[in-house]
């Protein structure tokens, strides 16, 4: 028992330097909360190290582990400032919302520190003020975080962040030094300004090309040589199965919904850096600056699941039209996958704009399933004209689309080659009234090269954008009104395009050539390539659109040209 205000003041000293040490201790005691083993080596590093690393995968609760350090940081260490930025200021305040809602209610220790009215969130950056002078300020990575001040700056999803901001702009943060009170007495001025402030980054894993991973490599090599404390930790999906914070089902279905997407499952749950092939034909850099696309357009049956009206379907400008393509499985079985691209062509600038808006392949299956899928996508997205490969179990697909149809929504008169005599000619045996509105391809090498010899024209002047990011996606679509009451398999199928995306950019990645000009060799590195072949064939044809449209364009522009001339 204490029996004056000295002997309290020591014990709460020598606590205080305890907890200091062995923060996950604190979170037993003051929070009433039992973290696991790499939640608590998380805490710890987070508190020991002044730089310090966190690539995590997904579902093993960072955010959730952010907060108790926040928590811990700031009432242990009176006078605290914390930063916490990500690429939008919803993200960043979800730190704010497991406090509130996940620690806050059930920790009546810190209910004491601070008051519910100095709690509120605000959408365009929030600051929370803890009684003992701590705060927790929220920001978005880009210049408007200008003016904030820190001596604990969090980066949360920092792969989603410019570089030159995180230098220039959120770096910079970190004036605020802490200094103790005591340092304010004449015998302790000389430790003011000696407690180094502390820089914290958090992500999953992303590609080696990226500045995250140099800023990842920076840590390691200050650990290694004990010049500044800085640590990193890479936690991996069987860290969560360990401790059972989640289940192997749950990653083995999200293994299922990747979609042969290896290198992000490795980047999303295994907590890893991607290296890409130096002999890649696309470099992933150059794909990830061409996700642009904030919103997928759905098929039909997507959309009338869902009651999101602004997932609706807007109409096509001036001009556009739409593209479907498709690469059947070649022989239906078990591995072999048939991919679905839509793509919305744009003019622009003189030229076709490709927005690759919609993304899907299913496993095996028979030819008048695909035929019919086909021509679902088809009105669905109010196409244009049809891409497909028709060789060998492509042909029987053909045939059943060159038939008249009335199972879907509209009653289709069929379709047959625009390209090609010899199967057109054969469709109007099945059907002479077919519309000749599909790009048939025979899969040759020569095709091939010339398939990716316009992918790689497209890529390299930026004429074709694809969906944007998992993370992206999922700000968006948790914006809308009515998302968070939907189904997992609702959110899973809204989520789907951008998932197929992610390994659709995956593929292009893993293409490789051998040789030059007419000999070139195109392999794939990637189990497979269906997606890449569907865009390519694609891109292709919108090529050989575009080609009319210039010379018609031309041709318009001299028409006009004379006319004037002759006017005058």
């Amino acid at each position: 028992m204490l029996t004056t205000k000295n002997e309290f003041r020591e014990k709460a000293k020598r606590w205080t330097s305890f907890y200091r040490h062995f923060p996950h201790e604190f979170v037993k005691d003051f929070l009433k909360i039992n973290l696991t083993f790499y939640q608590s080596l998380a805490l710890y590093q987070m508190s020991h190290y002044d730089n310090y690393t966190l690539i995590t995968a997904r579902g093993l609760g960072k955010t959730f582990v952010t907060a108790i350090f926040c928590v811990v940081m700031c009432v242990l260490y009176p006078g605290t400032k914390i930063v916490i930025s990500s690429g939008t200021v919803k993200q960043a305040n979800l730190t704010l919302l497991k406090i509130k809602n996940e620690i806050y209610p059930f920790a009546e220790l810190l209910q004491r520190e601070i008051k519910p009215s100095n709690m509120t969130i605000i959408n365009d950056g929030s600051e929370w003020r803890f009684e003992n002078g701590s705060t927790i300020e929220t920001v978005t990575s880009s210049d408007s975080a200008r003016g904030a001040r820190a001596n604990i700056l969090i980066v949360d999803e920092y792969r989603t962040v410019d570089f030159v901001v995180f230098r220039d702009v959120l770096y910079p943060t970190l004036a605020a030094q802490r200094n103790p009170r005591y340092t304010s007495k004449t015998k302790y001025k000389h430790l003011k300004n000696t407690e180094p402030n502390k820089t914290i980054t958090l992500s999953s894993g992303w590609y080696q090309y990226h500045w995250s991973w140099e800023e990842f490599k920076k840590n390691i090599n200050m650990y290694a040589s004990t010049a500044r404390k800085a640590a990193v930790l890479g936690l991996p999906y069987q860290f969560g199965i360990k401790d059972e914070v989640v289940t192997l089902d749950t990653y083995e279905n999200a293994k299922a919904r990747s979609s042969g997407d290896i290198a992000g499952w490795m980047m999303e749950y295994g907590a890893m850096f991607y290296s890409q092939s130096q002999s890649s034909v696309f470099r992933q850099k150059d794909l990830n600056e061409l996700r642009l696309i904030p919103q997928a357009v759905y098929p039909r049956e997507v959309l009338g699941d869902v009651d999101l009206p602004d997932l609706e379907v807007k109409p096509r400008g001036n001009g556009e039209f739409n593209v479907v393509c498709c690469d059947p499985a070649f022989a239906g079985g078990e591995g072999d996958y048939t991919a679905y691209t839509i793509i919305n062509v744009v003019p622009s600038k003189g030229r076709y704009l490709r927005r690759v808006i919609y993304e899907e392949t299913n496993e095996g299956g028979i030819h008048t399933n695909t035929a019919n899928r086909i021509r679902q996508l088809y009105y669905d997205y109010d196409c244009s004209y049809i891409v497909l490969d028709v060789a060998s179990t492509g042909r029987a697909i053909y045939n059943e689309l060159a038939e008249e149809d009335d199972s879907h929504y509209t009653k289709t008169q069929g379709f047959m080659s625009m390209n090609n005599d010899a199967l057109a000619n054969s469709s109007r045996e099945i059907n002479p009234y077919a519309k000749e509105n599909i790009f048939t391809v025979y899969a040759t090498q020569d095709i091939r090269r010339l398939a990716l010899t316009a992918l790689m024209d497209a890529v390299g002047n930026r004429r074709i954008h694809f969906l944007a990011t998992n993370i992206v996606a999922e700000e968006y679509l948790m914006g809308l009104e009515g998302f968070g009451d939907l189904s997992d398999e609702q959110q899973a199928a809204l989520l789907n395009p951008f998932v197929e995306t992610n390994a659709l950019l995956y593929e292009m990645s893993a293409v490789e050539t051998e040789g030059t000009g007419t000999t070139r060799k195109i392999k794939h590195k990637s189990r497979r390539d269906d997606r890449y072949t569907s865009l390519s064939y694609g891109n292709y044809f919108i090529d050989l659109k575009e080609r009319e449209y210039i010379a018609e364009t031309n041709r318009t522009k001299r028409g006009s040209s004379n006319f004037v001339m002759l006017v005058n």
